[in-house]
């Protein structure tokens, strides 16, 4: 009677760890690449002011970076959102993602979803 409740904590805590790190992994990715693609490198080069551009694809391609990353959604069976804004003063791109794990613990009925939340931000990073 205890070893089963016992063994799904076990798989219930390996598989938040490792939804955690894929999820935290596909944030700062995401967060990277929108720091880059964003960034006003035409306002670098002429002013040498480190500033983003409102580049909507840039986002819209760093959020397709963060899916693509997680890539076993499915597998695993939890979802993943990524949310990216902007910090125009310090040129710094922060974002927020969060991750909804179902709990297999005596079935999933009594516990509800695991809510995994990771932050990252990505500087802008040009040099002259």
């Amino acid at each position: 009677f205890l070893v089963l409740p016992l063994l799904s904590l076990v798989v219930d805590g390996a598989r938040l760890y490792y939804v955690r790190g894929r999820v935290q992994t596909a944030a700062d990715a995401a967060c990277e690449d929108a720091a880059w693609s964003a960034a006003d490198r035409y306002r670098f080069k002429t002013d040498g002011i480190t500033t983003f551009e409102t580049n909507w694809y840039a986002i819209a391609r760093a959020q397709n970076t963060f899916q693509r990353t997680l890539g076993e959604q499915s597998a695993k069976a939890f979802s993943a959102v990524v949310v990216m804004i902007p910090d125009y003063s310090n040129a710094r791109m922060n974002c927020r993602a969060q991750a909804i794990v179902p709990l297999l613990t005596l079935g999933g009925q009594i516990w509800s979803p695991a809510v995994i939340d990771v932050t990252s931000q990505a500087k802008i990073r040009f040099t002259r």
